[in-house]
């Protein structure tokens, strides 16, 4: 029983972030093992559309939308082994935990 996912990259780029954290969260959260194989992701186990769904858009309220004013304009930065949501928009900075 495998999951295969082939728009990750996309899903990565869209939302301007590492396509392997992006998979590490994925991976942690669904508690599974996954694996890329050429631009797709094997999952191991079946998982729904709608339980990644769920998944990606925990990612982006934890990594990507700004928690101050709720904008995606935000970079992760590391600074001192502790990793930085920064966002563009408002200037916020605020320490995010790791994956």
């Amino acid at each position: 029983m495998k999951t295969m996912i082939n728009n990750l990259d996309k899903i990565a780029q869209i939302l301007m972030r590492d396509r392997d954290h992006l998979l590490k969260y994925m991976v942690k959260r669904l508690a599974t093992s996954g694996s890329r194989v050429d631009e797709k992701i094997i999952l191991k186990g079946k998982f729904k559309k709608d339980q990644l769904n769920a998944v990606v858009e925990e990612y982006m309220k934890d990594y990507v939308l700004c928690p101050v004013c709720n904008q995606p304009d935000t970079a992760l930065m590391k600074e001192k082994g502790i990793q930085y949501l920064v966002c563009s928009s408002c200037g916020a900075r605020v320490a995010v935990r790791k994956v």
